[in-house]
């Protein structure tokens, strides 16, 4: 008995050793902080990780430049990481035209040669709120961001991925109690231009191998977590986490 469970474990361990992780950060922080995250920083570009990082001057882009985030923007951007610019859309209820308007700031305060794409907040996953997402990634296209990220938080309807409107939706965010207690049953499949992504927050015990173990089958292209809390779980950058993972790639 003892030999068959070293066997399993063993197995699980070559499974996910040596993978190719990609990350979504969402890294709602003052960029006075990021130096702070260095070492962190360093490990992924180490391990050439492929990492998008999500900022939030102000709940989107704010209402003019800010010095500190280009100067941030620059640094993020020394170590190969992929820049993306915060909206939120209050699940469709959010005034189209003020969307927009965000996506145009992002345009017009730091420009496309920094910021990589844009990211909607707070997603609707019905199929009757497709048609607002859809306007608002075409939108995004014509500001030259190619990129969109749509945060859905759960299981969306697949009209969101089966018209690839987005490049990457969230399909799961919760706490690392919620990823145990409150998983979707039915889930959404990834295609070859949308993929999917799982952000856990709140992980307790360490626990950021079992996460990478019990995630390797969940289709899930893109992911983060940590042990980081509320009231902002994402304020932080998880160095268990990027030492898990940096432990494991390629």
């Amino acid at each position: 008995m003892l030999k068959f469970l070293f066997l399993i474990s063993l197995f699980m361990s070559f499974l996910i050793a040596n993978q190719n992780y990609k990350l979504l950060i969402p890294l709602y922080s003052h960029p006075s902080q990021w130096k702070s995250f260095e070492t962190q920083f360093k490990l992924l570009k180490d391990k050439n990780i492929q990492t998008y990082m999500i900022i939030n001057p102000n709940n989107g882009p704010g209402q003019k430049v800010d010095q500190s985030y280009i100067d941030g923007i620059k640094y993020l951007k020394s170590f190969d990481f992929k820049i993306i610019g915060y909206v939120h859309t209050q699940y469709s209820k959010r005034n189209l035209f003020d969307v927009k308007l965000d996506i145009y700031n992002w345009s017009d305060f730091y420009g496309s040669n920094r910021i990589d794409g844009i990211f909607f907040d707070e997603t609707d996953t019905k199929k009757s709120s497709f048609n607002y997402y859809k306007s608002l990634t075409n939108y995004s296209k014509v500001q030259d961001f190619n990129f969109n990220i749509l945060n859905a938080g759960y299981t969306t309807d697949k009209i969101y991925i089966d018209n690839k409107i987005a490049n990457i939706i969230i399909t799961f965010e919760n706490s690392y109690e919620g990823f145990l207690k409150d998983f979707p049953k039915n889930t959404n499949k990834s295609n070859d231009f949308t993929k999917l992504s799982i952000l856990v927050h709140s992980v307790k015990n360490k626990k950021f191998y079992d996460l990478l173990l019990k995630t390797q089958y969940l289709n899930f292209d893109f992911i983060y977590f940590t042990e980081d809390t509320f009231p902002n779980p994402w304020d932080e950058l998880s160095l268990e986490f990027i030492k898990t993972l940096h432990k494991n790639s390629n």
